[in-house]
């Protein structure tokens, strides 16, 4: 079942997702993916993946929409503790690398057009 999102932005953050499909709201207290933009930086096509792949596909679902809350909720502890630990940061870099092209293929696709 395919869930009817509402996005709420304030100046131009997304702030608020009311998924009218089971009436549940997702408060969005800091917009960014947290871990990517620790790893890639703010501005990198990276994160404006992973971006689009959390609006159009994640959020799309209760189920995975309660994974983004949970992801937001323990994302900021993971970069807290990441640090200046370089060789941790360079491991996930090589992890995260070819999920962030999948993704990217997937969003690309003839699903997708995100």
């Amino acid at each position: 079942m395919s869930s009817i999102l509402q996005a709420i932005y304030v100046k131009d953050k997304l702030t608020l997702i009311q998924n009218c499909t089971v009436n549940r709201y997702l408060r969005i207290s800091n917009p960014y993916c947290f871990l990517a933009t620790c790893l890639y930086g703010p501005a990198s096509e990276e994160v404006a993946v992973l971006k689009r792949f959390r609006d159009n596909i994640l959020l799309d679902s209760a189920l995975l929409s309660r994974f983004v809350a949970l992801y937001y909720h323990l994302s900021p502890l993971a970069v807290r503790w990441l640090g200046d630990k370089r060789f941790f940061k360079d491991v996930l870099l090589v992890l995260t690398k070819p999920v962030i092209s999948c993704i990217d293929w997937y969003l690309r696709g003839p699903r997708g057009k995100c």
